[in-house]
Protein backbone atom coordinates (compact mmCIF):
# COMPACT_ATOMS: atom_id res chain seq x y z
CA UNK A 1 0.00 0.00 0.00
CA UNK A 2 3.03 2.05 0.70
CA UNK A 3 4.24 1.65 -2.62
CA UNK A 4 1.14 2.79 -4.03
CA UNK A 5 1.53 5.90 -2.36
CA UNK A 6 4.57 6.64 -3.57
CA UNK A 7 3.10 6.48 -7.32
CA UNK A 8 0.00 8.47 -6.47
CA UNK A 9 2.28 11.23 -5.49
CA UNK A 10 4.77 10.76 -8.31
CA UNK A 11 1.89 11.14 -10.88
CA UNK A 12 0.51 14.27 -9.01
CA UNK A 13 3.38 16.38 -8.87
CA UNK A 14 3.96 15.31 -12.72
CA UNK A 15 0.55 16.39 -13.65
CA UNK A 16 0.92 19.72 -11.68
CA UNK A 17 4.01 21.01 -13.50
CA UNK A 18 2.58 19.87 -16.65
CA UNK A 19 -0.67 21.85 -16.05
CA UNK A 20 1.37 24.87 -14.81
CA UNK A 21 3.28 24.57 -17.97
CA UNK A 22 0.25 24.09 -20.64
CA UNK A 23 -1.61 26.69 -18.29
CA UNK A 24 -4.79 24.29 -19.12
CA UNK A 25 -6.12 24.29 -15.22
CA UNK A 26 -8.58 26.62 -14.17
CA UNK A 27 -7.71 29.11 -11.31
CA UNK A 28 -10.88 28.36 -9.59
CA UNK A 29 -10.70 24.67 -10.09
CA UNK A 30 -7.17 24.89 -8.80
CA UNK A 31 -8.17 24.10 -4.96
CA UNK A 32 -10.17 21.25 -5.80
CA UNK A 33 -8.24 19.33 -8.32
CA UNK A 34 -5.53 17.99 -6.41
CA UNK A 35 -7.75 16.48 -4.03
CA UNK A 36 -10.30 14.91 -7.11
CA UNK A 37 -7.12 13.88 -8.97
CA UNK A 38 -5.84 12.13 -5.77
CA UNK A 39 -9.31 10.54 -4.83
CA UNK A 40 -9.44 9.22 -8.53
CA UNK A 41 -5.78 7.68 -7.99
CA UNK A 42 -6.61 6.22 -5.22
CA UNK A 43 -9.63 4.59 -6.49
CA UNK A 44 -7.55 3.43 -9.50
CA UNK A 45 -4.60 1.56 -7.50
CA UNK A 46 -7.08 -0.37 -5.04
CA UNK A 47 -8.84 -1.78 -8.44
CA UNK A 48 -5.73 -2.37 -9.85
CA UNK A 49 -4.16 -4.00 -6.72
CA UNK A 50 -7.22 -6.11 -6.76
CA UNK A 51 -6.70 -7.29 -10.24
CA UNK A 52 -3.27 -7.75 -9.97
CA UNK A 53 -4.43 -10.26 -6.95
CA UNK A 54 -6.75 -11.92 -8.63
CA UNK A 55 -4.26 -12.37 -12.04
CA UNK A 56 -1.31 -14.63 -12.66
CA UNK A 57 2.47 -13.16 -11.96
CA UNK A 58 2.48 -12.39 -15.61
CA UNK A 59 -0.52 -10.23 -15.63
CA UNK A 60 0.94 -8.26 -13.12
CA UNK A 61 1.27 -4.40 -13.52
CA UNK A 62 4.33 -3.41 -13.14
CA UNK A 63 5.36 0.15 -11.65
CA UNK A 64 6.02 2.02 -14.37
CA UNK A 65 2.63 1.12 -15.62
CA UNK A 66 0.32 4.50 -14.91
CA UNK A 67 -2.58 2.68 -16.09
CA UNK A 68 -3.99 -1.41 -15.57
CA UNK A 69 -4.19 -3.06 -18.89
CA UNK A 70 -6.65 -5.62 -19.55
CA UNK A 71 -5.76 -9.18 -19.52
CA UNK A 72 -5.76 -11.25 -22.53
CA UNK A 73 -8.71 -13.02 -23.61
CA UNK A 74 -8.27 -16.96 -23.34
CA UNK A 75 -8.22 -18.82 -26.38
CA UNK A 76 -9.99 -22.28 -26.52
CA UNK A 77 -7.52 -24.48 -27.86
CA UNK A 78 -10.04 -26.87 -30.66
CA UNK A 79 -10.30 -30.63 -29.20
CA UNK A 80 -8.19 -32.95 -31.47
CA UNK A 81 -9.92 -36.35 -32.83
CA UNK A 82 -8.87 -39.04 -31.13
CA UNK A 83 -8.46 -42.41 -33.16
CA UNK A 84 -11.54 -44.99 -32.46
CA UNK A 85 -10.11 -47.54 -30.36
CA UNK A 86 -10.22 -51.43 -31.96
CA UNK A 87 -12.85 -53.40 -30.47
CA UNK A 88 -12.04 -56.28 -28.24
CA UNK A 89 -12.71 -59.67 -28.94
CA UNK A 90 -16.02 -60.64 -26.93
CA UNK A 91 -15.61 -63.91 -24.72
CA UNK A 92 -18.76 -66.12 -25.30
CA UNK A 93 -19.50 -67.82 -22.17
CA UNK A 94 -21.39 -71.32 -23.01
CA UNK A 95 -24.71 -71.81 -21.93
CA UNK A 96 -25.88 -73.03 -18.59
CA UNK A 97 -27.42 -76.86 -19.27
CA UNK A 98 -31.12 -77.37 -18.30
CA UNK A 99 -31.86 -80.36 -16.95
CA UNK A 100 -35.63 -81.10 -16.84
CA UNK A 101 -37.69 -84.41 -15.61
CA UNK A 102 -40.78 -84.99 -15.92
CA UNK A 103 -42.95 -87.55 -14.22
CA UNK A 104 -46.11 -89.58 -14.70
CA UNK A 105 -47.83 -92.20 -13.55
CA UNK A 106 -47.23 -96.19 -15.09
CA UNK A 107 -49.92 -98.53 -14.42
CA UNK A 108 -51.57 -98.45 -11.29
CA UNK A 109 -48.90 -98.61 -8.92
CA UNK A 110 -45.62 -97.05 -10.25
CA UNK A 111 -44.20 -93.92 -11.73
CA UNK A 112 -41.97 -93.10 -15.00
CA UNK A 113 -39.10 -90.57 -14.92
CA UNK A 114 -38.04 -89.05 -18.28
CA UNK A 115 -35.38 -86.44 -18.99
CA UNK A 116 -33.28 -84.63 -21.53
CA UNK A 117 -29.70 -85.45 -22.61
CA UNK A 118 -26.87 -83.31 -20.59
CA UNK A 119 -23.89 -82.97 -22.92
CA UNK A 120 -21.00 -84.18 -21.67
CA UNK A 121 -22.68 -86.43 -18.90
CA UNK A 122 -21.91 -89.99 -18.73
CA UNK A 123 -24.47 -90.83 -16.03
CA UNK A 124 -27.19 -89.44 -14.11
CA UNK A 125 -27.98 -90.28 -10.35
CA UNK A 126 -31.72 -90.24 -9.16
CA UNK A 127 -32.74 -89.35 -5.74
CA UNK A 128 -35.85 -90.40 -4.08
CA UNK A 129 -37.40 -89.29 -0.94
CA UNK A 130 -40.37 -89.14 0.98
CA UNK A 131 -42.14 -92.24 0.31
CA UNK A 132 -38.97 -94.33 0.00
CA UNK A 133 -35.37 -92.97 0.56
CA UNK A 134 -33.17 -94.19 -2.04
CA UNK A 135 -30.51 -92.94 -4.59
CA UNK A 136 -30.07 -95.13 -8.54
CA UNK A 137 -26.49 -94.31 -10.41
CA UNK A 138 -27.89 -94.67 -14.33
CA UNK A 139 -25.33 -94.77 -17.62
CA UNK A 140 -25.99 -92.03 -19.70
CA UNK A 141 -27.79 -94.00 -22.44
CA UNK A 142 -30.66 -94.16 -20.14
CA UNK A 143 -32.73 -91.29 -19.09
CA UNK A 144 -35.87 -92.82 -18.03
CA UNK A 145 -36.41 -94.55 -14.89
CA UNK A 146 -39.66 -96.09 -12.87
CA UNK A 147 -40.21 -97.25 -9.48
CA UNK A 148 -43.06 -98.29 -7.74
CA UNK A 149 -45.75 -95.85 -5.48
CA UNK A 150 -47.93 -96.55 -2.97
CA UNK A 151 -51.41 -94.73 -2.79
CA UNK A 152 -50.94 -91.51 0.00
CA UNK A 153 -47.31 -91.73 -0.26
CA UNK A 154 -45.56 -88.49 -1.25
CA UNK A 155 -42.33 -88.67 -3.26
CA UNK A 156 -39.73 -86.20 -3.92
CA UNK A 157 -37.11 -87.02 -7.48
CA UNK A 158 -34.13 -85.07 -8.10
CA UNK A 159 -32.14 -85.79 -11.35
CA UNK A 160 -28.40 -85.12 -11.47
CA UNK A 161 -26.19 -85.22 -14.48
CA UNK A 162 -22.47 -86.10 -13.69
CA UNK A 163 -18.95 -86.35 -15.32
CA UNK A 164 -17.08 -88.68 -13.43
CA UNK A 165 -17.69 -86.84 -10.15
CA UNK A 166 -18.09 -83.41 -11.75
CA UNK A 167 -21.74 -82.03 -11.67
CA UNK A 168 -22.90 -80.84 -14.64
CA UNK A 169 -26.60 -80.03 -13.87
CA UNK A 170 -29.02 -80.59 -11.68
CA UNK A 171 -33.10 -81.08 -11.91
CA UNK A 172 -35.88 -79.06 -10.13
CA UNK A 173 -37.46 -81.34 -7.69
CA UNK A 174 -40.51 -83.14 -8.75
CA UNK A 175 -43.32 -84.29 -6.71
CA UNK A 176 -45.04 -87.70 -7.04
CA UNK A 177 -48.40 -88.65 -5.62
CA UNK A 178 -50.91 -91.10 -6.38
CA UNK A 179 -54.60 -90.31 -4.56
CA UNK A 180 -56.00 -92.84 -2.51
CA UNK A 181 -59.22 -94.56 -3.97
CA UNK A 182 -62.94 -93.55 -2.49
CA UNK A 183 -64.31 -95.38 0.18
CA UNK A 184 -67.98 -96.26 1.03
CA UNK A 185 -69.81 -95.36 -1.84
CA UNK A 186 -74.01 -95.05 -1.26
CA UNK A 187 -76.67 -94.29 -3.22
CA UNK A 188 -79.60 -92.75 -2.65
CA UNK A 189 -82.72 -93.11 -4.83
CA UNK A 190 -83.89 -89.62 -5.65
CA UNK A 191 -86.74 -90.32 -8.24
CA UNK A 192 -87.36 -92.47 -11.14
CA UNK A 193 -84.45 -90.76 -13.71
CA UNK A 194 -82.04 -89.62 -10.61
CA UNK A 195 -79.52 -91.07 -7.93
CA UNK A 196 -77.31 -89.56 -5.92
CA UNK A 197 -74.30 -90.82 -5.20
CA UNK A 198 -71.95 -90.34 -2.01
CA UNK A 199 -68.63 -91.64 -0.85
CA UNK A 200 -65.92 -90.82 1.30
CA UNK A 201 -62.97 -89.22 0.08
CA UNK A 202 -59.67 -90.38 -0.35
CA UNK A 203 -55.79 -88.37 0.79
CA UNK A 204 -54.32 -86.04 -1.94
CA UNK A 205 -57.75 -86.21 -4.39
CA UNK A 206 -58.55 -82.81 -6.24
CA UNK A 207 -61.01 -84.22 -8.42
CA UNK A 208 -63.52 -87.32 -9.22
CA UNK A 209 -64.64 -88.71 -12.73
CA UNK A 210 -67.61 -90.59 -12.44
CA UNK A 211 -67.82 -93.59 -15.01
CA UNK A 212 -71.12 -95.90 -15.26
CA UNK A 213 -72.14 -99.07 -16.87
CA UNK A 214 -75.75 -100.14 -17.28
CA UNK A 215 -76.02 -104.12 -17.21
CA UNK A 216 -73.33 -105.83 -19.14
CA UNK A 217 -72.21 -103.23 -21.30
CA UNK A 218 -68.95 -100.74 -21.06
CA UNK A 219 -68.04 -98.39 -18.76
CA UNK A 220 -68.48 -94.78 -19.91
CA UNK A 221 -68.06 -91.08 -18.57
CA UNK A 222 -70.87 -89.94 -17.36
CA UNK A 223 -69.36 -86.23 -15.03
CA UNK A 224 -67.08 -85.28 -12.75
CA UNK A 225 -66.91 -83.31 -9.48
CA UNK A 226 -64.86 -81.89 -7.16
CA UNK A 227 -66.94 -83.13 -4.13
CA UNK A 228 -68.04 -86.67 -2.55
CA UNK A 229 -71.03 -86.13 -4.33
CA UNK A 230 -72.73 -86.50 -8.16
CA UNK A 231 -76.15 -86.99 -9.20
CA UNK A 232 -76.87 -89.35 -11.81
CA UNK A 233 -79.58 -87.46 -13.98
CA UNK A 234 -80.44 -90.40 -16.64
CA UNK A 235 -81.60 -93.13 -14.82
CA UNK A 236 -84.17 -95.38 -15.60
CA UNK A 237 -86.45 -97.72 -14.03
CA UNK A 238 -86.11 -101.46 -14.09
CA UNK A 239 -82.52 -101.35 -14.68
CA UNK A 240 -79.28 -102.68 -12.83
CA UNK A 241 -76.46 -99.96 -12.93
CA UNK A 242 -72.33 -100.07 -11.77
CA UNK A 243 -70.29 -97.35 -11.13
CA UNK A 244 -66.85 -96.28 -10.46
CA UNK A 245 -65.32 -93.01 -9.01
CA UNK A 246 -61.78 -92.58 -10.20
CA UNK A 247 -59.68 -89.99 -7.86
CA UNK A 248 -57.45 -87.67 -9.53
CA UNK A 249 -54.19 -85.51 -8.12
CA UNK A 250 -52.43 -83.46 -10.04
CA UNK A 251 -48.57 -82.36 -8.78
CA UNK A 252 -45.71 -81.13 -10.91
CA UNK A 253 -47.53 -80.89 -14.06
CA UNK A 254 -48.79 -84.38 -13.37
CA UNK A 255 -52.06 -86.33 -13.17
CA UNK A 256 -52.11 -89.46 -11.20
CA UNK A 257 -55.13 -91.37 -10.50
CA UNK A 258 -56.83 -94.83 -8.61
CA UNK A 259 -59.99 -96.46 -8.83
CA UNK A 260 -62.38 -98.06 -6.56
CA UNK A 261 -63.92 -101.08 -7.87
CA UNK A 262 -67.12 -100.79 -9.28
CA UNK A 263 -70.47 -100.87 -7.02
CA UNK A 264 -73.90 -101.98 -7.92
CA UNK A 265 -77.31 -100.32 -8.07
CA UNK A 266 -80.51 -101.06 -9.23
CA UNK A 267 -83.91 -99.77 -9.88
CA UNK A 268 -85.14 -102.73 -10.36
CA UNK A 269 -87.84 -103.93 -7.62
CA UNK A 270 -86.10 -105.38 -5.09
CA UNK A 271 -88.07 -107.29 -2.32
CA UNK A 272 -90.16 -110.31 -4.56
CA UNK A 273 -94.28 -110.56 -3.34
CA UNK A 274 -94.73 -113.08 -6.20
CA UNK A 275 -93.69 -116.14 -4.07
CA UNK A 276 -94.73 -117.84 -0.76
CA UNK A 277 -91.52 -118.45 1.29
CA UNK A 278 -89.75 -115.12 1.60
CA UNK A 279 -86.79 -116.30 3.47
CA UNK A 280 -84.17 -114.93 6.08
CA UNK A 281 -81.77 -115.05 3.75
CA UNK A 282 -83.91 -113.21 0.84
CA UNK A 283 -84.52 -110.66 3.74
CA UNK A 284 -80.82 -109.94 4.92
CA UNK A 285 -80.21 -109.46 1.07
CA UNK A 286 -82.69 -107.01 0.42
CA UNK A 287 -82.36 -105.09 3.31
CA UNK A 288 -78.57 -104.54 2.55
CA UNK A 289 -79.62 -103.82 -0.85
CA UNK A 290 -82.18 -101.10 0.59
CA UNK A 291 -79.53 -99.51 2.54
CA UNK A 292 -77.51 -99.17 -0.41
CA UNK A 293 -80.10 -98.06 -2.46
CA UNK A 294 -81.65 -95.47 -0.15
CA UNK A 295 -78.84 -95.18 2.34
CA UNK A 296 -79.68 -91.28 2.96
CA UNK A 297 -83.13 -92.34 4.26
CA UNK A 298 -82.66 -96.09 5.87
CA UNK A 299 -80.73 -96.91 8.62
CA UNK A 300 -80.08 -100.73 9.83
CA UNK A 301 -79.11 -101.75 13.23
CA UNK A 302 -79.17 -105.33 14.89
CA UNK A 303 -80.75 -105.63 18.07
CA UNK A 304 -79.71 -109.19 19.29
CA UNK A 305 -79.10 -112.60 17.57
CA UNK A 306 -81.48 -115.92 17.84
CA UNK A 307 -80.45 -119.19 19.22
CA UNK A 308 -79.71 -120.12 15.80
CA UNK A 309 -77.12 -117.20 15.53
CA UNK A 310 -79.38 -115.93 13.10
CA UNK A 311 -79.56 -111.37 13.45
CA UNK A 312 -82.61 -109.84 14.37
CA UNK A 313 -82.82 -106.85 12.09
CA UNK A 314 -83.69 -103.08 12.60
CA UNK A 315 -84.60 -101.13 9.76
CA UNK A 316 -84.95 -97.66 9.93
CA UNK A 317 -86.99 -95.15 8.12
CA UNK A 318 -87.20 -91.28 8.55
CA UNK A 319 -85.66 -89.35 10.80
CA UNK A 320 -84.29 -90.30 13.90
CA UNK A 321 -83.24 -87.05 15.22
CA UNK A 322 -87.36 -86.38 15.51
CA UNK A 323 -88.42 -86.99 18.79
CA UNK A 324 -90.58 -89.46 17.54
CA UNK A 325 -90.63 -93.25 16.90
CA UNK A 326 -92.84 -95.94 16.20
CA UNK A 327 -92.04 -99.75 15.95
CA UNK A 328 -93.56 -102.26 13.72
CA UNK A 329 -92.84 -105.92 14.53
CA UNK A 330 -93.79 -108.75 12.53
CA UNK A 331 -93.07 -113.08 11.92
CA UNK A 332 -93.05 -113.05 16.19
CA UNK A 333 -94.76 -116.22 14.86
CA UNK A 334 -93.17 -118.74 12.52
CA UNK A 335 -95.63 -120.13 10.24
CA UNK A 336 -96.53 -116.40 10.04
CA UNK A 337 -94.01 -115.27 7.53
CA UNK A 338 -96.05 -113.27 5.02
CA UNK A 339 -96.05 -110.56 7.53
CA UNK A 340 -92.11 -110.28 7.04
CA UNK A 341 -92.73 -110.10 3.35
CA UNK A 342 -95.56 -107.34 3.97
CA UNK A 343 -93.47 -104.98 6.27
CA UNK A 344 -90.45 -105.65 3.90
CA UNK A 345 -92.76 -104.32 0.86
CA UNK A 346 -93.82 -101.49 3.34
CA UNK A 347 -89.88 -100.50 3.26
CA UNK A 348 -89.47 -100.36 0.08
CA UNK A 349 -92.54 -98.31 -1.50
CA UNK A 350 -92.08 -95.81 1.34
CA UNK A 351 -88.51 -95.53 0.26
CA UNK A 352 -89.45 -95.63 -3.25
CA UNK A 353 -92.02 -92.66 -3.04
CA UNK A 354 -89.45 -90.68 -0.32
CA UNK A 355 -89.68 -87.56 -2.21
CA UNK A 356 -93.03 -88.05 -3.97
CA UNK A 357 -96.60 -89.15 -2.21
CA UNK A 358 -98.36 -92.12 -1.76
CA UNK A 359 -102.16 -91.51 -2.54
CA UNK A 360 -102.77 -87.92 -1.56
CA UNK A 361 -99.99 -88.44 1.70
CA UNK A 362 -96.52 -86.84 1.12
CA UNK A 363 -93.95 -89.58 2.46
CA UNK A 364 -91.43 -87.36 3.49
CA UNK A 365 -93.91 -84.69 4.93
CA UNK A 366 -94.49 -87.89 7.56
CA UNK A 367 -90.64 -89.33 7.74
CA UNK A 368 -89.33 -86.35 8.18
CA UNK A 369 -91.56 -85.95 11.38
CA UNK A 370 -90.92 -89.66 12.77
CA UNK A 371 -88.56 -92.71 12.44
CA UNK A 372 -90.40 -96.00 11.72
CA UNK A 373 -88.08 -99.27 13.69
CA UNK A 374 -89.24 -101.88 11.50
CA UNK A 375 -88.52 -105.80 12.88
CA UNK A 376 -89.27 -107.41 10.02
CA UNK A 377 -88.53 -110.89 11.29
CA UNK A 378 -88.85 -111.31 15.27
CA UNK A 379 -88.34 -115.18 14.79
CA UNK A 380 -85.60 -115.80 12.13
CA UNK A 381 -85.12 -119.54 13.53
CA UNK A 382 -88.66 -120.32 14.11
CA UNK A 383 -89.21 -118.88 10.12
CA UNK A 384 -86.79 -121.13 8.83
CA UNK A 385 -88.07 -124.41 10.31
CA UNK A 386 -91.24 -123.50 9.06
CA UNK A 387 -90.08 -123.12 5.36
CA UNK A 388 -87.00 -125.88 5.30
CA UNK A 389 -87.53 -128.32 7.82
CA UNK A 390 -85.14 -129.11 11.04
CA UNK A 391 -82.48 -129.08 8.26
CA UNK A 392 -82.50 -125.25 8.19
CA UNK A 393 -80.65 -125.16 11.88
CA UNK A 394 -77.15 -125.06 11.86
CA UNK A 395 -76.61 -125.80 15.81
CA UNK A 396 -76.22 -129.82 16.04
CA UNK A 397 -77.23 -129.85 19.71
CA UNK A 398 -80.60 -127.81 19.07
CA UNK A 399 -81.34 -129.54 16.04
CA UNK A 400 -80.84 -133.12 17.84
CA UNK A 401 -83.52 -131.52 21.18
CA UNK A 402 -86.11 -130.13 18.13
CA UNK A 403 -86.25 -134.00 16.68
CA UNK A 404 -87.87 -135.15 19.77
CA UNK A 405 -90.36 -131.95 20.71
CA UNK A 406 -94.23 -132.37 19.19
CA UNK A 407 -95.08 -130.88 15.55
CA UNK A 408 -91.14 -131.94 14.43
CA UNK A 409 -92.74 -133.95 12.01
CA UNK A 410 -94.96 -131.33 10.61
CA UNK A 411 -92.42 -128.20 10.31
CA UNK A 412 -94.27 -126.59 7.92
CA UNK A 413 -97.13 -125.29 11.11
CA UNK A 414 -93.73 -124.62 13.34
CA UNK A 415 -95.05 -121.30 15.35
CA UNK A 416 -92.26 -121.67 18.23
CA UNK A 417 -88.42 -120.85 18.03
CA UNK A 418 -85.65 -122.68 17.46
CA UNK A 419 -86.25 -124.51 21.31
CA UNK A 420 -89.72 -124.65 21.00
CA UNK A 421 -90.91 -121.49 23.10
CA UNK A 422 -93.86 -119.50 21.97
CA UNK A 423 -92.15 -115.93 21.69
CA UNK A 424 -95.47 -114.54 22.34
CA UNK A 425 -96.57 -116.14 25.46
CA UNK A 426 -92.84 -115.48 26.76
CA UNK A 427 -93.26 -112.11 28.06
CA UNK A 428 -94.10 -110.39 31.50
CA UNK A 429 -97.83 -110.47 31.30
CA UNK A 430 -100.06 -112.75 33.14
CA UNK A 431 -96.79 -115.10 32.44
CA UNK A 432 -96.99 -118.74 33.98
CA UNK A 433 -93.44 -120.72 33.27
CA UNK A 434 -93.86 -124.10 31.78
CA UNK A 435 -97.28 -123.47 30.48
CA UNK A 436 -98.45 -124.92 27.44
CA UNK A 437 -97.48 -128.61 27.97
CA UNK A 438 -94.12 -129.34 26.44
CA UNK A 439 -91.44 -127.75 24.47
CA UNK A 440 -92.54 -127.92 20.74
CA UNK A 441 -94.54 -126.09 17.53
CA UNK A 442 -96.41 -124.11 19.61
CA UNK A 443 -97.94 -122.79 22.84
CA UNK A 444 -95.03 -123.56 25.06
CA UNK A 445 -94.10 -120.77 27.54
CA UNK A 446 -90.76 -121.47 28.14
CA UNK A 447 -89.19 -121.97 31.76
CA UNK A 448 -89.03 -118.74 33.07
CA UNK A 449 -90.25 -115.13 31.73
CA UNK A 450 -87.95 -113.84 28.69
CA UNK A 451 -86.19 -116.78 28.76
CA UNK A 452 -85.47 -116.39 24.83
CA UNK A 453 -82.48 -114.42 23.26
CA UNK A 454 -85.21 -113.22 20.94
CA UNK A 455 -87.79 -112.15 23.56
CA UNK A 456 -84.64 -110.22 25.31
CA UNK A 457 -83.72 -108.10 21.64
CA UNK A 458 -87.35 -106.95 21.94
CA UNK A 459 -87.64 -106.47 25.16
CA UNK A 460 -84.33 -104.26 25.45
CA UNK A 461 -85.05 -102.80 22.63
CA UNK A 462 -88.86 -101.38 23.68
CA UNK A 463 -87.09 -100.37 27.13
CA UNK A 464 -84.42 -98.09 25.44
CA UNK A 465 -86.93 -96.84 23.10
CA UNK A 466 -89.47 -95.70 26.06
CA UNK A 467 -86.65 -94.57 28.10
CA UNK A 468 -85.53 -91.73 25.13
CA UNK A 469 -88.99 -90.71 25.53
CA UNK A 470 -89.64 -90.89 21.84
CA UNK A 471 -92.02 -93.84 21.32
CA UNK A 472 -95.42 -93.02 20.18
CA UNK A 473 -97.33 -96.35 19.20
CA UNK A 474 -96.14 -100.46 18.02
CA UNK A 475 -98.07 -102.31 15.82
CA UNK A 476 -97.69 -105.65 15.53
CA UNK A 477 -98.44 -108.11 12.76
CA UNK A 478 -99.76 -111.76 13.04
CA UNK A 479 -101.51 -114.07 10.77
CA UNK A 480 -104.57 -114.91 10.22
CA UNK A 481 -108.52 -113.82 10.18
CA UNK A 482 -108.19 -110.00 9.10
CA UNK A 483 -108.93 -109.45 12.21
CA UNK A 484 -107.94 -106.26 14.05
CA UNK A 485 -107.04 -106.36 17.87
CA UNK A 486 -107.42 -102.61 19.74
CA UNK A 487 -109.41 -103.13 22.84
CA UNK A 488 -107.77 -101.03 25.82
CA UNK A 489 -107.83 -99.65 28.96
CA UNK A 490 -106.25 -97.30 31.29
CA UNK A 491 -104.13 -94.52 30.19
CA UNK A 492 -103.18 -96.14 26.54
CA UNK A 493 -106.85 -96.37 25.44
CA UNK A 494 -107.01 -93.07 24.11
CA UNK A 495 -104.09 -93.64 21.30
CA UNK A 496 -104.79 -97.31 21.27
CA UNK A 497 -108.38 -96.10 19.75
CA UNK A 498 -107.47 -93.51 17.44
CA UNK A 499 -105.03 -96.49 15.93
CA UNK A 500 -107.69 -99.12 15.91
CA UNK A 501 -109.80 -96.76 13.99
CA UNK A 502 -107.62 -95.82 11.50
CA UNK A 503 -106.45 -98.78 10.95
CA UNK A 504 -110.35 -100.66 10.53
CA UNK A 505 -110.58 -97.63 8.36
CA UNK A 506 -107.99 -98.79 5.92
CA UNK A 507 -107.73 -102.09 6.04
CA UNK A 508 -111.81 -103.02 6.75
CA UNK A 509 -110.57 -106.17 9.29
CA UNK A 510 -112.84 -107.49 11.84
CA UNK A 511 -113.18 -106.55 15.44
CA UNK A 512 -111.49 -108.77 17.78
CA UNK A 513 -114.22 -108.86 20.07
CA UNK A 514 -115.67 -112.14 18.15
CA UNK A 515 -112.09 -113.57 19.15
CA UNK A 516 -111.51 -114.85 22.83
CA UNK A 517 -108.43 -117.08 23.79
CA UNK A 518 -109.15 -119.49 26.17
CA UNK A 519 -108.49 -118.67 29.85
CA UNK A 520 -106.23 -120.67 32.33
CA UNK A 521 -108.66 -122.84 34.38
CA UNK A 522 -106.43 -122.33 37.42
CA UNK A 523 -104.73 -118.75 37.35
CA UNK A 524 -108.02 -117.17 35.69
CA UNK A 525 -105.75 -115.55 33.59
CA UNK A 526 -105.67 -114.97 29.61
CA UNK A 527 -103.46 -113.32 27.33
CA UNK A 528 -100.63 -115.21 29.12
CA UNK A 529 -97.20 -113.66 27.78
CA UNK A 530 -98.54 -111.62 25.25
CA UNK A 531 -96.07 -108.85 23.57
CA UNK A 532 -99.42 -106.31 23.25
CA UNK A 533 -100.39 -107.04 26.50
CA UNK A 534 -96.97 -106.42 28.14
CA UNK A 535 -96.24 -103.67 25.81
CA UNK A 536 -99.76 -101.23 27.13
CA UNK A 537 -100.00 -102.52 30.36
CA UNK A 538 -96.27 -102.98 31.22
CA UNK A 539 -94.94 -100.23 29.30
CA UNK A 540 -97.11 -98.02 28.89
CA UNK A 541 -97.00 -98.15 24.81
CA UNK A 542 -100.01 -98.09 22.74
CA UNK A 543 -100.34 -101.06 20.41
CA UNK A 544 -102.53 -103.02 17.79
CA UNK A 545 -102.31 -106.47 16.62
CA UNK A 546 -103.67 -106.91 12.75
CA UNK A 547 -103.88 -110.14 11.84
CA UNK A 548 -103.58 -110.52 8.31
CA UNK A 549 -105.08 -113.30 5.68
CA UNK A 550 -107.92 -115.53 5.90
CA UNK A 551 -106.79 -118.60 5.22
CA UNK A 552 -104.49 -121.04 7.11
CA UNK A 553 -101.17 -120.23 7.92
CA UNK A 554 -99.02 -120.19 6.47
CA UNK A 555 -100.69 -117.80 3.92
CA UNK A 556 -99.94 -118.79 -0.09
CA UNK A 557 -98.48 -116.46 -2.74
CA UNK A 558 -102.03 -115.87 -3.91
CA UNK A 559 -103.06 -114.00 -0.97
CA UNK A 560 -100.23 -111.57 -1.04
CA UNK A 561 -101.98 -109.03 -3.49
CA UNK A 562 -105.48 -108.42 -1.37
CA UNK A 563 -102.88 -108.06 1.83
CA UNK A 564 -101.14 -105.43 -0.03
CA UNK A 565 -103.61 -103.45 -1.13
CA UNK A 566 -105.15 -103.11 2.29
CA UNK A 567 -102.05 -102.58 4.20
CA UNK A 568 -99.37 -100.74 2.02
CA UNK A 569 -100.30 -97.55 3.32
CA UNK A 570 -101.45 -98.27 7.17
CA UNK A 571 -97.94 -97.78 8.62
CA UNK A 572 -97.10 -94.24 6.85
CA UNK A 573 -100.92 -93.31 7.82
CA UNK A 574 -100.68 -94.48 11.61
CA UNK A 575 -96.91 -92.86 11.96
CA UNK A 576 -98.80 -89.49 10.68
CA UNK A 577 -101.32 -90.13 13.21
CA UNK A 578 -98.38 -89.02 15.57
CA UNK A 579 -97.22 -86.30 13.60
CA UNK A 580 -99.90 -84.05 14.12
Amino acid sequence: MKKHKSIVSLLLVTAIILGNITGTVPVHAEKNIGTEFFDNCFKTAEITETQNNNATPSAITTPSTVVATTPPAVVTPKPTKKPTPKPKPHKTKAKKQVLKVRASQSGKAHARLKWNSIKGADKYKIKISGGIKKTIKLSSRKRRYSFKIKAGKVYHVKVTALKGKKVLAHSKRVTVCQPVRVSKMRYTRLSDKKVLITWKRGKHTKQFIIYRKTGSGKYNVIGSSRKSRYVDKKISSGKNYKYIVKSINVVSKAKYSSNNRGTAFTTKKIVATSHQKYTYKEMASDISLLKRTYSKYVNVKNLGKSCDNRKIYDVVIGNQKSGRSLIVIGAIHAREYMTTQLCMAQIELYLQNYNDKIGVTSTNEVLNRIAVHYIPMANPDGVSISQSGLSAIQNASLKNALKKMPGADKTKYWKANARGVDLNKNFNYNYIAKYGGKRGSEGYTGESVNSEPETKAIVAFLDKMKSSGTLKGLINYHATGSILFGDAKGSVKPVVTKMYELAKKITGYADSSGYEESVNEHSKKKNIGNLREYAMYKKNIPCITLEIGKNACPLSAGEFYSIWKKNKVLVLKEAKLFTK
